[in-house]
């Protein structure tokens, strides 16, 4: 099993977390916005924009605001008066026409995890709660999706995944709107 050990300059540590790039910094410089005089550059997509490489393809870019909005997806008209797509909102519109695009692949998934393990089960919908939501420190141990997962855990069984509360992480229940 590989670890998740992450160099720095001067430092080795292990982290607990994988970063998977979608969308790297030469291609956000390529596509972002250009702009002149006033107008806004910054995190927006160009109009002339028609690919954008996501995970090192070529994928066509959809930059017409009403399709998003008819998905949902708020186009900021602050210092925006073309309606041009922003960085986070084309990552929300291909969440909805097409997530296995922006997911993790099952070799991703799998990466740090010995071969033999079972795959039990995978969550895309849940219900999250801050562990300072609501002014309380709410442990993992108090949440429902944890205790479900634990669950699952120890009877390895994913059938006992039967949650009572709404899913909530879908970016469009965040009140900051982040993904």
């Amino acid at each position: 099993m590989d670890s998740l050990l992450e160099n720095r300059p001067g430092r080795q540590h292990i982290t607990n977390y994988s970063t998977i790039v979608l969308i790297d910094s030469d291609e956000f410089e390529r596509i972002e916005n250009k702009g002149v005089g006033e107008e806004e550059t910054f995190e927006l997509i160009d109009a002339e924009v028609k690919e954008i490489m996501i995970r090192n393809q070529m994928v066509a870019f959809n930059n017409n605001y009403e399709d998003y909005e008819q998905l949902g997806i708020e186009i900021s008209d602050y210092d925006n008066p073309k309606k041009l797509i922003s960085f986070d909102n084309v990552l929300r519109y291909f969440n909805e026409t097409n997530p296995a695009l922006i997911s993790a692949t099952e070799d991703e998934l799998r990466q740090y995890l010995p071969k033999d393990l079972p795959k039990l089960m995978t969550l895309d919908s849940f219900h999250f709660m801050s562990r300072f939501e609501d002014d309380k420190f709410n442990v993992p141990s108090s949440q429902e999706t944890f205790q479900l997962i634990a669950k699952v855990l120890a009877t390895q069984d994913p059938a006992h995944w039967k949650p009572t509360q709404e899913p909530n992480n879908h970016w469009s229940n965040w009140e900051s709107g982040w993904l």
